[in-house]
Order: C-alpha cells, then structure tokens, then sequence
C-alpha cells in the first residue's frame, strides 16, 4: 500500500511534460526578443472571419495572425515581441491620413528597438486585398493562403533586404512548393519604397492571403513560414 501510495504521488509522464513546457514558455518570455512583428494596416481583415464585406475590422483582423505567428516562434525557442498597437486608431488621433500608416508604425518599431537593444528581424504583417484566385493553395491536401515578400527598393541598404527575402522565398518554396507568390521591390511615385525595412537590413513586409482567406488558412501558412525563417534566423545567429 505504502509503494502504490508514493507511486501515484509521482507526477505523469504527461504531467511532467506539461510543466516543461510551461517552465520552457516563461524561460522565452523572460529573454530579450530577437523578433519584432508589427502590423502597419493593422485593421486588415478576413471576409469570411467577419459579418458583411468590409475589408477593415477593430478585432478580427491581421493582428490575431501576428500574435499565432510569434506564438510559432516561441515554440522554437525564439524570444518575440508582437505589437498590438492600432495604428489605425493612432492614425486618427492626430489627423493624419491612412496613406501615412508606416511613418505611424515607424514610430511603433523605433520604440521597440529602442526598449529591446536585442532586435535583430522586423516583420511587418499585412494581407492582400486580391481575392481567393491568387491568395489560396492546397498543398498535401490541406489548404493555405499564400504568402508573398514585400522589399522597398528606396533606400540605400535595400539589396540586403531583398536578399533576406529571397533566400526565406526560396526555402519556402522548396518545403512547400506553391506557397509563396514570390519576392517584388517597390518604389518610385506612388508607393511608400522604403516601409521601414531602413531601419534594418532583416526587416521585410510579408503578406498573409487575401480579402478572401480563413484564419485556418492563414494560420497553417504562419506556422510553414515561422518553420523556415526559424532555420535561417538560428543560422544567422551562430554565424554571429
């Protein structure tokens, strides 16, 4: 009696895995983030994940990818800081128009670089407003929205960026081909060619899915990308 007694007083096998976990959890959350995600149009929305076809919603919007996206990280052991931050809501306040979001969320990431001396990779969420024929893909007979790289060619550093880009497309596509949409600069008249990504050479925009997209979809395709970039990010570091 006195064996079975100490026996079931000895945590499970699951519980003891459970309690690493979460030892493992606050251990990530206590570190520096090496990871900042931000969301510069941060109301961008889902049409299936809300009433009516509004392309803009307060709640239900990129933000909740951002925050499934840093969770991705942390589960591999990276140190992440997600803003929440309404830029859009900010935007208002001072009167400033819509056209003006990332010189809103510039501000948003040089507090963060500013608080956090370890950032070392910026990723600026956003989603596509073309519709389901360009932004959805089954791949392994699961479906995904697809992503697609984001790089401003208006600022002298910009190659090193692109390059960043091109490598996390390329390993992307080989995991899982058909996934991303592929690599485009931008610049010139019209568009804003820098999107902060001056701030560092690791900073990109990267576009999750379209106006018609799930967050299931959207999801799946976080938790491919977060593999990907993971492997090149713990590669940058040793080599640091």
């Amino acid at each position: 009696m006195l064996q079975e007694q100490a026996s079931s007083d000895e945590p499970s096998e699951e519980e003891g895995q459970e309690e690493q976990e979460q030892e493992s959890s606050t251990d990530i959350d206590d570190e520096e983030p090496i990871i900042h995600i931000s969301h510069a149009h941060n109301r961008e929305a889902f049409h299936p994940e809300i009433e009516g076809e509004e392309d803009l919603h307060p709640e239900e919007n990129i933000v909740k990818v951002g925050e499934h996206f840093a969770d991705a990280f942390r589960d591999y052991g990276l140190p992440v800081e997600v803003s929440d931050d309404d830029v859009t809501g900010m935007l208002d306040e001072r009167g400033w128009d819509y056209s003006r979001s990332y010189d809103m969320n510039r501000e948003v990431v040089e507090d963060a670089k500013e608080e956090h001396e370890e950032l070392e990779f910026f990723f600026d969420l956003h989603r596509d407003s073309v519709g389901r024929e360009h932004t959805a893909a089954t791949i392994n007979e699961e479906e995904y929205a697809r992503t697609f790289f984001v790089i401003g060619e208006d600022h002298p550093e910009y190659e090193q960026n692109l390059e960043m880009a091109t490598e996390i497309h390329d390993r992307l596509e080989e995991e899982w081909p058909g996934l991303s949409r592929g690599v485009i600069t931008r610049g010139g008249a019209g568009v804003d060619g820098v999107y902060n990504q001056d701030l560092s050479p690791n900073a990109m925009v990267v576009e999750f899915g379209g106006v018609d997209n799930t967050y299931e979809e959207v999801y799946r395709s976080a938790d491919a990308l977060a593999e990907v970039i993971q492997e090149y990010v713990h590669e940058e570091l040793e080599e640091d």
